[in-house]
C-alpha cells in the first residue's frame, strides 16, 4: 500500500506526496482519503502503534508526535507537538515526524524523558504515557533550558486520569534549568529520531493540481504561492471548500470539516506569514501566523516596543487559548474564520484584537478590502482569504487594558465568558474616561459582542464616582442579553459576570486610587508551579515486599511499546467494526436505512431505550472505514414519549424502577430525632461522572481451532466468556478471554460516551439532628438513585452507598429509604468509589449543616463525632484500628492548621473580592472480602536461565497488581525482581476468577502469589540443602533434572469473617485550602494535606500514585465534571473533551502532600497492608467545604444573611458566583 525507503535523502518527482516517520522515507497513497488523518496514517497503514489515540478533538494529547520540517516562509527548521489525530495526512506531505518510537526504545535504550517519567511513576495504565513524552520532547526542541512553570506548561493539553499528575510533573520537571533536581537534556537527546536541520527540504507542493481524491469526491490541494491559491478560491467559490491551516477547529465543528468537498492547505503558502511595521508604525500579521507565534512576537512588542505595552497581556490571555500543541498549529485568522461561521462561539482571539481596533486585509485576489473585526463577521467569505491584521499603536500614557476567560477549568477550555476592555483613563481628572473605551465580549450571544451603550455611558465620566460604576453595571446588565446555551451557563450567570468582569477592570484602572484591600479585586488568580511531598517509611516484610518501586511495565508503556488491545497489527484479513447508534430516545425502531453502507446484523430490538444505544453494526476493512460507513446509515425511528434524562426529573414524575426496603440502623430514629435543640433538613442532587478512561471501549474476536479467542480490556474475564457461552451458545472451554492483546473494534470517546454506562446521578435528602454536647443523634437519608433504563448492578449499588452514608462519623441512629429511578440513558455502573464518593460528600455537607445550625466551628465538630473503638458502625460492625483520633491529630499538627486558619483569616481581612477557605474531615470506606471467587497466580520458571513468568487473574489498571505479586513471588523465592515477566491475564490459563474491583484485589493476588511461589520452595528445598552454594540458575537446573516441577498455581480465597459487608475500612484523613476569585467565581486549590492509613504497604511508591490519583478523579467529580441532556431528544452533549471536563495538571493543588500513616500494621488485611486505589476518593469532598469557606467569609464581610449554604454539586464557577450573592451594592469605589 505504500513504499518505504531506508536512506532519508533520497530525491523523488515533487508530485509524489510523501513524508518521513523516525527519519524512514514513506510514500503516501493517493488513494487515502482527504479526511484521513496522520494518526489514522501512522497506526492503520505504517502500523506504527506507539501513538495513541483517544478523542480525536486535539484534547486528549495522547495522539501528539513532533513534526519538523523547514518553514514555509522563513526557511528556518521548525519543530512542534501536533495532535496526529486531527492533522490531515495531505498536509503533512514533507514532514519528518517523530514519534515515541523514535526517540528510543528497550533495544536501542530509552530516552531520558521516557525513563525519568517510568522511574518516577509518572505512568499507570499507560496510554497517556506517550503523549507526556512527545509533548516533554517536542517543546524541549524548541525550549531546551525551560523554567518549571514552562515545563508544567508543556501538558495543558494532555490528559491523565490515573496519577493525578503529580509524579509526571515531578519527574518531567528535572528537565527545567531551575528545579532542584535539574538535569536538562543536551542537543543529542533532543535530535534523535530526526535528520539535522541542514538536511531539511523546502516542503514541495503541487499547484492547482489536486493530491488526493476521496471516496466522496474530496479533493485535497497543497498551493505554493498566493497566486495559485487565488486560482483555486477563484475555481471554487460556488462549491463547497474549506481552508485548512491546522484543522484544528475539527475538533470542535466536526460537521464543518465533513460537509467540504474541496480542502485547500495554506500551510504552504509563503506570502500569508511574516509580522512587520505599518507604514504609520503599526503591526501588520500575516494570516498563517500561529498563536504560538503570535504569543512570542506580542510579548516582545509588550516590553521593547512603545504603543503596544497591552500586547503583553493579550499574550498572556492567548496562552489559554486551547492547548500547546493547538496554539502552534493553529493560526489566528482560522480562529476568527470559526467565529464568522459560528457567530456564538467566544473566540479570544476576535475579543483580543477587536478591543486592540485591529483591522484586517482580505481578498479574492482581484480585489482587496480593509475591515473592521465587526463587519468581518457579515462579510461573504466565500471565494475570499484573510491576508493579515494590521493592530495601530496605542497612546501608552493613560491606556489602559484587561482582559479575561472564565472557564470550567484552568486550561484547554472554552469560555463561559471571555472580555476585553480597553479605556483611557486621565488620573490627573479623577480618573476620567477620556475616549470611547472598547468592551468586547464574547459567549454573551451570536448577536452581541461589544458593549456599546455602555461604551458610549462610560466616556467622559470619573470612575471615582459611585454613579459611573453603578450606572455602567446598569447599563451593561441591561444590553447584554446572554442567549440559553446548551452546555454553557445560564444566562444570569453571565450577565451577572459579564458586569464583574467591567467592575474588575475598572478596579484595575483606579487602583492608585483604591486601598489595596478594594483593588486586589482587580486581581486574577495567578498559577504557581507545582509542588508534592511524599512522607512514607518501607516497611519491608521481608524485601522486596514493601519496597517503593515502579511498575515493572512503567519503560515500556513510557517508550510506546506496550500493547494495549488496538495496537496489534491486522491480519490480512480482518474485519473492523463499527456501531451505528440511536440518535434519540424513548423511541421505536422502524428500519435501518444503508443506501451508501452495505447493511449488516441488526442488535437492537424494536424499542430504543436510550440516545447512543447501537442499533446495528457495519463491517469494513479498516476502522476508519467502517466508522465512516456507520455515519452514512440512516436510523428510521418514531419517538415515543418524552425522555426522562435527569434523577430530579425522574423523582418528580415518580418513575421507580426497584425500591428496597427501609432499614432502621440503631436506636429509633424518632425517638433520638424528636427534642433535639439542633435539627437540620435538606437535599443535594450529585451528578453523573463517566470514567473518561484514556483507553477507549475497544475488543476483538479471532476464530481459531480452539474456538473464539476474544480480547478486551475487562474488569472480569471469567464474567466476559460467561456472558458469551450463554449469548452464543458455546461451552466456556471454546472461548478464551484474554487481557493485554490487540482490538478490531474501537470507539473514540464521543461514540463511548454516548453508550457508556456512568456513575449514577442521585438525589438525597436528608434529616439529622445533633444534642448540646455536639453529638450526632439521627441521620435520616432518604436516597433516589439513578438506574438508567434498565437494573443492572443497582442492588450492589445501593449496599454500596448506604454502606458508606456514615463516612466517619459515629450516629447512633438511622434511617435509610433507597429507590432506583428509571431514565431514558444509559444504565448506571460502578465507577471508582462507587458508593463512598457521593456518600462522603453527601455526609461532610450533612455535618457541614449541623455546625452551621449549632454555631460551632465544623473542623471541631467534625473530630468530635469521628469513630472510636468499640462503636457500632451503620453496617453493624464494632469498629476497631481505624486510627482516626491518630490521624486527625497527626495531620493537624503536620499541615499547620491553626496558623494557616490564622494566615487565612489575615487575608481574608485585607482582600475584599479574594477569599480563602481551609476544611479538615475524614473518611471511611468498606473493604469487602466475601467473593464468589478466588484470586490466582500462576508462577512458571525457566531452568534454563532462572527466569519466572507470572500471571494473575486480576485487571492491570495502572494500580500495580503486577509489580506487588511479582514483590511477593521474588521474596519468597529470595530473588532479584527484575528476574519476574508478568504476563496477560488470560482466561484459559487462570480460569474462574474473581472480579478486579473494591480494591483489594492487589493484595488477594498478592497472597496468591506467595502460595505459589511457597509451593515451588518447597519443592526446591531439598536441592538447595543438597547445594546450598548454587546460583539461583544453577539450582534450577538442578531441580529440573531431578523431576522437580518449577510451575505452580497459588490461590486465596477468603471471607469477611465475623464482620459484617466488610473485612476492614480503610481509612484517610485530609485537609484542604483553596482561594476564591469572588467576583468570576473561579477557584484555585492551594494545598491539600491527605494522610492515609495503609497499614504495611506493599509498596509505599505506587500507592502513593494511588492516592494522588484517586483524590484528583474526586476533585473532577465534586468541582467540575458534569453531564447534560438534550431534553428533547435524551442525547448526551457532554460527549467529547471539549465539554465533558476532567481535572488536567493545571487545576490539582498547587501544593500536594501526602502521609502515610506509620507504625499502623493491617491485622485483618493480605500481609498488614490496606486497599488503597479508590478510599482517597472521598477525601476531595474537602476542596468543595474548603471553598464554601472562602464565600462565607465574603458574604460575612460584607454583611449579607447568614445562611446555610446549599447547592449541588460540580460546585463550579457559576455556583461559586451564585453562592457568593455578589450584587450591584457590592460593586462600588470605595476611595483611600
Amino acid at each position: 500500500m505504500y513504499r518505504q525507503t531506508t536512506g532519508s535523502m533520497e530525491i523523488q518527482a515533487p508530485s509524489d506526496p510523501y513524508l518521513f516517520v523516525n527519519d524512514v522515507r514513506y510514500e503516501i497513497p493517493r488513494d487515502c482519503s482527504p479526511e484521513m488523518t496522520l494518526n489514522d496514517f501512522l497506526r492503520e497503514v505504517l502500523e506504527i502503534k506507539g501513538t495513541k489515540v483517544m478523542c480525536k478533538e486535539a484534547g486528549c494529547g495522547c495522539c501528539i508526535v513532533c513534526a519538523v520540517y523547514k518553514h514555509p516562509s522563513s526557511g528556518e527548521a521548525v519543530s512542534k507537538p501536533v495532535n496526529s489525530c486531527i492533522t490531515p495526512l495531505y498536509s503533512t506531505v514533507g514532514w519528518h515526524v517523530i514519534t515515541v518510537e523514535g526517540i528510543g526504545s528497550a533495544k536501542a535504550g530509552y530516552h531520558p524523558i521516557q525513563s525519568r517519567l517510568a522511574d518516577g511513576y509518572g505512568s499507570q495504565c499507560g496510554y497517556c504515557s506517550p503523549g507526556f513524552v512527545m509533548s516533554a520532547y517536542s517543546q524541549l526542541r524548541d525550549n531546551p533550558r525551560p523554567t518549571e512553570l514552562e515545563v508544567e506548561h508543556f501538558f495543558d493539553g494532555n490528559i491523565c486520569r490515573c496519577t493525578g499528575y503529580r509524579p509526571i510533573l515531578d519527574a518531567m520537571k528535572t528537565l527545567a534549568c531551575d528545579s532542584e533536581r535539574s538535569q536538562c537534556l543536551d542537543m543529542e537527546d533532543l535530535s534523535r529520531g530526526c535528520c539535522s536541520a541542514s538536511a531539511l527540504e523546502k516542503i514541495p507542493t503541487s499547484g492547482l493540481a489536486p493530491i488526493a481524491r476521496g471516496w466522496r469526491g474530496q479533493r485535497f490541494y497543497n498551493p505554493g504561492s498566493l497566486a495559485d491559491l487565488f486560482a483555486l478560491l477563484g475555481r471554487l467559490r460556488s462549491q463547497p471548500h474549506r481552508l485548512v491551516f491546522g484543522n484544528t477547529s475539527a475538533g470542535v465543528f466536526k460537521e464543518d470539516a465533513a460537509s467540504a468537498e474541496h480542502l485547500l492547505n495554506i500551510r504552504n503558502v509563503p506570502e500569508l506569514y511574516g509580522i512587520r511595521d505599518s507604514e504609520d508604525g503599526g503591526l501588520i500579521i500575516g494570516s498563517s501566523v500561529s498563536l504560538h507565534e503570535l504569543i512570542v512576537a506580542f510579548n516582545d512588542a509588550g516590553r521593547r516596543r512603545p504603543g503596544f505595552g497591552h500586547l503583553g497581556s493579550v499574550a498572556e490571555h492567548l496562552q489559554r487559548v486551547a492547548n500547546q500543541a493547538v496554539r502552534r498549529n493553529a493560526c489566528w485568522a482560522g480562529n476568527l474564520m470559526m467565529k464568522h461561521a459560528h457567530p456564538e462561539f467566544p473566540s479570544d482571539v476576535y475579543v483580543l484584537l477587536e478591543a486592540s481596533r485591529a483591522t484586517v486585509r482580505i481578498s479574492d485576489g482581484v480585489s482587496e478590502q480593509q475591515l473592521v473585526l465587526a463587519d468581518l463577521l457579515r462579510q461573504d467569505m466565500r471565494g475570499r482569504v484573510i491576508l493579515s491584521a494590521t493592530l495601530p499603536k496605542i497612546n501608552d500614557d493613560g491606556h489602559h487594558f484587561r482582559s479575561f476567560k472564565v472557564t470550567p477549568r484552568r486550561l484547554n477550555a472554552h469560555a463561559y465568558l471571555n472580555a476585553a476592555f480597553s479605556l483611557s483613563v486621565d488620573k490627573k481628572d479623577g480618573y476620567r474616561v477620556t475616549e470611547r473605551p472598547s468592551l468586547v465580549f464574547g459567549g454573551v450571544s451570536g448577536k452581541f459582542n461589544h458593549a456599546v451603550k455602555t461604551e458610549n455611558y462610560l466616556q467622559n465620566r470619573s470612575l471615582l464616582d459611585e454613579e459611573t460604576v453603578s450606572g455602567a453595571m446598569q447599563t451593561l446588565e441591561a444590553e447584554a442579553n446572554p442567549a440559553e446555551e446548551a452546555c454553557g451557563t445560564s444566562p444570569e450567570h453571565r450577565r451577572g459576570l459579564a458586569a464583574n468582569l467591567l467592575y474588575k477592570c475598572l478596579l484595575s484602572a483606579c487602583a492608585d486610587a483604591l486601598p489595596r484591600s478594594e483593588a486586589s479585586g482587580a486581581d486574577t488568580l495567578e498559577r504557581r508551579a507545582q509542588s508534592g511531598q511524599q512522607d512514607y517509611e518501607e516497611e519491608l516484610q521481608p524485601a522486596p515486599i514493601g519496597r517503593a518501586m515502579p511498575k515493572l511495565e512503567a519503560r515500556a508503556q513510557a517508550a510506546g511499546e506496550a500493547k494495549y488491545v488496538n495496537d496489534a497489527p491486522a491480519a490480512r484479513s480482518e474485519l473492523f467494526a463499527a456501531f451505528v447508534q440511536a440518535p434519540e430516545a424513548p423511541a421505536a425502531l422502524r428500519d435501518i436505512k444503508a443506501d451508501e453502507a452495505e447493511k449488516e446484523e441488526l442488535l437492537a430490538s424494536s424499542e430504543i431505550r436510550y440516545s447512543g444505544q447501537p442499533v446495528a453494526i457495519v463491517l469494513a476493512s479498516s476502522q476508519w472505514a467502517a466508522d465512516q460507513a456507520a455515519r452514512l446509515v440512516v436510523v428510521d425511528y418514531e419517538q415515543t414519549g418524552d425522555p426522562i434524562t435527569s434523577v430530579a426529573e425522574a423523582v418528580a414524575k415518580n418513575s421507580v424502577i426497584m425500591q428496597a426496603p427501609d432499614d432502621n440502623v440503631g436506636e429509633d430514629f424518632d425517638q433520638a430525632y424528636d427534642g433535639q435543640a439542633c435539627q437540620v433538613e435538606g437535599q443535594l442532587v450529585i451528578n453523573e461522572q463517566a470514567h473518561f478512561s484514556i483507553e477507549t471501549l475497544t475488543a476483538s474476536v479471532a476464530p481459531t481451532e480452539e474456538g473464539l479467542v476474544v480480547t478486551a480490556p475487562h474488569q472480569w474475564v471469567d464474567a466476559l466468556a460467561m456472558t458469551l457461552s450463554r449469548i452464543l451458545g458455546r461451552p466456556a472451554n471454546q472461548i478464551r478471554v484474554v487481557l493485554g492483546r490487540p482490538v478490531r473494534m474501537y470507539m473514540s470517546l464521543g461514540p463511548t460516551l454516548a453508550l457508556a454506562m456512568k456513575r449514577p446521578g442521585m438525589l438525597l435528602r436528608y434529616r439529622a439532628a445533633a444534642g448540646p454536647d455536639e453529638k450526632l443523634r439521627a441521620a435520616s437519608w432518604d436516597i433516589s438513585s439513578e438506574a438508567g433504563y434498565t437494573l443492572n448492578m443497582q442492588a450492589m449499588l445501593a449496599d454500596e452507598l448506604k454502606h458508606s452514608i456514615d463516612s466517619a462519623f459515629f450516629c447512633p441512629s438511622y434511617r435509610l429509604s433507597l429507590k432506583q429511578m428509571r431514565t431514558d440513558k444509559p444504565e448506571s455502573t460502578f465507577v471508582r468509589g462507587p458508593g463512598p464518593a457521593p456518600a462522603c460528600l453527601a455526609n461532610l455537607l450533612l455535618m457541614d449543616h449541623l455546625a452551621f445550625q449549632l454555631g460551632v466551628d465544623p473542623i471541631e465538630f467534625k473530630y468530635r463525632n469521628l469513630y472510636s473503638d468499640g462503636q457500632i458502625d451503620i453496617v453493624g460492625n464494632t469498629r476497631r484500628g481505624d486510627n482516626f483520633q491518630r490521624m486527625w491529630r497527626e495531620l493537624h499538627q503536620a499541615a499547620e492548621v491553626e496558623k494557616r486558619l490564622a494566615e487565612i483569616a489575615e487575608f481574608n481581612k485585607n482582600n475584599r473580592f479574594r477569599k480563602r477557605g481551609l476544611d479538615m474531615s475524614a473518611s471511611s470506606y468498606n473493604i469487602f472480602y466475601d467473593r464468589g471467587r478466588p484470586s490466582q497466580v500462576y508462577l512458571a520458571l525457566q531452568a534454563s536461565d532462572g527466569s519466572v513468568t507470572l500471571s494473575h487473574g486480576g485487571a492491570e489498571m495502572g494500580q500495580g497488581i503486577g509489580v506487588k505479586a511479582a514483590q511477593a513471588a521474588a521474596a519468597i523465592l529470595e530473588i532479584d525482581i527484575n528476574l519476574v515477566k508478568i504476563k496477560a491475564t488470560d482466561s484459559h490459563v487462570l480460569p474462574n476468577n474473581e472480579v478486579t474491583g473494591g480494591s483489594s484485589t492487589s493484595e488477594w493476588n498478592c497472597q496468591a502469589a506467595v502460595e505459589a511461589a511457597t509451593q515451588i520452595k518447597e519443592r526446591l528445598r531439598p536441592i538447595r540443602e543438597a547445594n546450598p552454594d548454587a546460583s539461583w540458575k544453577d539450582l534450577l537446573n538442578k531441580a529440573s533434572q531431578a523431576g522437580v516441577s518449577l510451575a505452580a498455581m497459588g490461590s486465596y480465597y477468603c471471607k469477611n469473617g465475623d464482620r459484617k459487608g466488610s473485612r476492614y475500612s480503610s481509612t484517610g484523613v485530609g485537609v484542604t485550602e483553596a482561594e476564591v476569585d469572588i467576583l468570576t467565581g473561579e477557584f484555585e486549590i492551594r494545598r491539600a494535606d491527605l494522610m492515609m492509613d495503609v497499614g504495611k504497604s506493599l509498596n509505599p511508591g505506587v500507592d502513593i500514585g494511588q492516592i494522588e490519583g484517586a483524590f484528583v478523579m474526586g476533585l473532577g467529580y465534586y468541582t467540575m465534571e458534569r453531564t447534560l441532556y438534550d431534553s428533547d431528544s435524551a442525547k448526551n452533549l457532554t460527549d467529547g473533551t471539549w465539554n465533558y471536563k476532567v481535572p488536567q495538571a493545571a487545576d490539582i493543588p498547587r501544593d500536594l502532600r501526602v502521609h502515610v500513616l506509620r507504625n499502623s500494621p493491617n491485622e485483618a488485611g493480605v500481609l498488614s497492608t490496606k486497599a488503597i486505589g479508590e478510599p482517597p476518593i472521598s477525601l476531595a469532598a474537602t476542596c468543595v467545604t474548603a471553598v464554601k469557606r472562602a464565600i462565607e467569609a465574603f458574604r460575612e464581610q460584607t454583611g449579607k444573611p447568614k445562611q446555610f449554604l446549599a447547592f449541588d454539586p460540580p460546585l463550579t464557577p457559576e455556583k461559586v458566583l451564585q453562592l457568593s450573592g455578589v450584587s450591584a451594592a457590592d460593586r462600588v469605589i470605595r476611595q483611600k
